[in-house]
């Protein structure tokens, strides 16, 4: 690494450690001039939420469940944002999107991108009904579809077509910031994963956020080796029922020497991307 772009991304990292912990907003942080690209793992427990900043554009991936709602608002608040340029719904199970209500409600939203899956749930009915009375603009994506956002580009990459699995209709998604890339894949299970390696979109990235939790019935060895991460960031709750992450998926990942992140054990994680390098900086 250069020892110009070291210097910045050090730089960049201690101002998004002063953000989060010291209680200054991005306003008063040098991120916010920068072209660069931010990416807030949110520690909710057994669930997902993920933050991603660009050029003074925010989208949030998933918002936990209900419990950790005002956590996900309060940690939108604290970065100084009261925008939201798209949410992304990955698929209407209550720990990806009950926390998505609260935010929907607290903050101007552009944009839903969500799949098409209807669920007989009342957490799904209180999804939708927060962005309808908000009259919020809702985008049901193709694979190949493209979105802009900041210095970044969000691909859709799945899935293929509409199955019978919650699971295997999580929207997939690849953001790619100059050089890096990161793919998140919701819950998908090895039934997506194996048409995600079809589609002709691209799925190798740099950095991997774990299917699933860290599940056993995602990441399967064939789809880790076409990804070919680097990074992999686990989001799942200390001591959650399920075992999440399980040691397969672990031993896996540590058989391609991707370095491993986990909510778990570490807390909120951030990774910060000048489009060339990356650094992680974790909570705890």
């Amino acid at each position: 690494m250069k020892k110009r772009t070291k210097k910045k991304l050090i730089t960049l990292l201690l101002a998004i450690i002063l953000t989060i912990f010291g209680g200054i907003t991005v306003k008063d942080a040098v991120l916010n001039v920068s072209n660069d690209l931010e990416v807030h793992f949110i520690d909710v427990g057994q669930g997902d939420s993920t933050l991603l900043i660009s050029k003074g554009e925010a989208i949030l991936i998933d918002g936990g469940d209900r419990e950790y709602s005002s956590k996900v608002v309060s940690y939108i608040e604290k970065l100084g944002i009261k925008e939201l340029k798209y949410i992304i719904s990955t698929h209407p199970h209550s720990d990806h999107i009950n926390g998505l209500v609260g935010v929907i409600n607290k903050f101007k939203v552009n944009n839903i991108i969500r799949n098409e899956e209807e669920v007989d749930t009342r957490v799904y009915e209180s999804f939708v009904e927060a962005y309808e009375r908000n009259d919020t603009n809702v985008i049901i994506p193709r694979v190949g579809d493209k979105f802009k956002f900041g210095e970044s580009e969000i691909t859709i990459v799945g899935p293929t077509a509409y199955n019978f699995d919650t699971n295997n209709n999580s929207i997939a998604i690849r953001i790619t910031h100059g050089e890096n890339s990161i793919l998140f894949t919701g819950d998908a299970e090895k039934l997506e994963e194996s048409t995600l390696m079809y589609t002709g979109e691209k799925i190798e990235s740099k950095v991997y956020h774990v299917g699933h939790h860290g599940s056993r019935k995602a990441s399967s060895k064939e789809f880790l080796d076409e990804v070919n991460p680097e990074y992999a960031v686990i989001s799942s709750g200390k001591g959650n029922m399920y075992g999440h992450p399980h040691k397969e998926v672990l031993n896996r990942l540590k058989s391609i020497n991707a370095e491993v992140f986990r909510t778990d054990i570490s807390g909120n994680i951030v990774m910060i991307s000048d489009g060339k390098d990356v650094l992680f900086s974790t909570e705890k």
